[in-house]
Parts: C-alpha cells; structure tokens; sequence
C-alpha cells in the first residue's frame, strides 16, 4: 500500500474509533459550543509542531519567509475550514430528524459523489474506482440499513447535503494540500473554524460554554480536539498530498468500518450478519481501491 493510503487509512482510524467522544462530548456542551472548543484546540495543538518546522525551514532555505507561507495558506484555511463548519453543521441538524443509521449510509454517498465531481473538472477517475464505488456502497448499506429504508424526510436531504460538501472539501484539499505545508493548513483551517464558532455558540447556546460543562466533557473535548482534529485530519491532508480524490474518498470511508468495530469492542455492541458482510464488502473495496495495479514487466525492469 502507498504512503499516502496509509495515512488516510490512520486517519479514518482516528475518527472511527473517536465516534463515542463526539456524542459525549455534547452531553454537557452543545453542537456549536462542543465543535468551537475542539476544534481551536485542535488547532492550537498543532502551533508547536509548524513553529518547529518553520525555523528548520528558515535555517535550510535562507528565502523561506515564515510570514509569507501563512498569508498564502489563508484562503486555502479559509474555504476548507468552511465546508468542514458546514458538513458538521448539517450532520448534527440532520441527526435531528433521521436515524443514525440512515444518516451514516446516506453521508456516506460521499464516497459516490466525490468522483462525479472528478469527472466533471475532468479528473481521471479508474475502473477499478468505480468497481470499488458500487461495492462499497453495497457495504455501507449492509451495514448500517439492515432494517432497510422506510421512507425520505428533511433529515435524509439535509444529511444528503451533508455528504456533498464533505465531497467537495476533498476535492478542495485535494486541489489545495499538493504543493503547499499540509500541516499548517490543518492548523490554520481549525483556528478560524473553532473561532467563528464561538459566535453562534454564544447566541444560539448562552451559558453552556461555563468551567463546570469543559470540565466535565474535558476526555471528550482533548481527544476529539487533539486527536481527531490535530492529528486525524492532518493525516489526511498529509495522505491527499499523493493519493487522488476518488481513491482517497473510498479509503475515509473506512471510517465506518472502525467505528463499528469500536462500538463492539469497547462498547459490547452486537453485530449482525448482514454487519459483519457489510465490512468484508468495504474491506474488499479498500483493498481494490487502496493497493496500486501491477506493472508490466517492462515497467517493472524500468
């Protein structure tokens, strides 16, 4: 498996196993209050780390200007820390009005919809993607539709618009995150996405933000924010930087994957047959998607 691949197959660890500390972490805190906290945490966690890699930069390159490198990320920060506000927001308004089941199959059409786009900028997107795609998807339904599906609502739509703009921010970081400091630009987007947070938490949620409620949500806000955020999505851009956006779409997906089996590990949660088939199908679509085609012999003397 590529070094790319690998990395986004750790960060679709990372926030599998980190499903249980986002729905304890608004137990205390609400969504807009819980998402502001972490997420400037994770993104102040990261300052340590890009303060060490800039001045390795400045004594190895004597034109590299620290200033300069941050003003040219600010867009990039900018647009990627907005889909990422806007995908949770939709998720947790989603949740409201559907099942999470059938939310989590429908976010998941991300993984459908991210090499469509691919198409339309005129991105090649692989046959083997494509297999991988419908098999996928037939394994994300097993998974999380077992009751199957009865009938659409505003939450199913909402979760919908969910998984297109989660799209789109792969794609953004696909485009963004080659030739630029992917760390600093996980850094950057989760500052200015924790703090614009703030503003609508103290409107919408007055009071909940108080010592008591960060105290007791503090296992959740510290993994959630320096684990999922810091180190989780950072990992991602890092495994954009060569891994192309359909296959990277497929290979997050298998976030699915270790959130169910964290919930059955950790949590006892029973899985059914139609479950456990579901994960082998996904397992079977990562590996298509994830482990490159077999070069022919002249290539492979080259």
């Amino acid at each position: 498996m590529k070094k790319g691949n690998m990395l986004l197959l750790l960060a679709a660890f990372v926030w599998g196993i980190g499903l249980v500390s986002q729905q304890t972490g608004m137990e205390l805190l609400g969504p807009w209050s819980f998402t502001a906290i972490r997420c400037t945490l994770g993104g102040l966690s990261m300052v340590p780390l890009i303060v060490y890699i800039d001045r390795k930069r400045m004594k190895e390159e004597p034109g590299f200007s620290w200033k300069a490198d941050t003003i040219h990320l600010i867009k990039p920060a900018i647009l990627c820390g907005l889909m990422v506000d806007l995908c949770i927001i939709f998720q947790q308004y989603g949740l409201l009005y559907t099942t999470v089941s059938k939310g989590s199959f429908i976010n998941g059409f991300y993984i459908f919809i991210t090499p469509i786009i691919c198409v339309f900028l005129h991105q090649e997107v692989k046959k083997k993607t494509w297999v991988s795609v419908v098999i996928a998807m037939a394994g994300l339904y097993l998974m999380t539709m077992a009751q199957g599906i009865d009938t659409v609502n505003i939450g199913d739509l909402v979760m919908l618009a969910a998984a297109m703009i989660w799209a789109v921010y792969i794609i953004l970081t696909d485009n963004f995150v080659k030739n630029v400091n992917a760390i600093k630009l996980s850094c950057m987007q989760f500052i200015f996405l924790g703090l614009i947070d703030f503003l609508p938490a103290a409107i919408i949620e007055p009071g909940v933000i108080t010592w008591q409620n960060c105290y007791g949500s503090m296992v959740s806000i510290l993994y959630a924010g320096i684990v999922i955020c810091g180190v989780g999505y950072t990992l991602q851009m890092l495994g954009q930087k060569t891994a192309n956006a359909s296959t990277a779409s497929l290979i997050l997906s298998s976030e699915s994957i270790f959130s169910m089996l964290s919930g059955f590990i950790i949590l006892g949660e029973r899985l059914s047959a139609s479950e456990y088939f579901g994960c082998a199908l996904m397992v079977i679509a990562l590996v298509i998607a994830a482990f490159p085609e077999k070069k022919n012999n002249e290539e492979a003397l080259e």
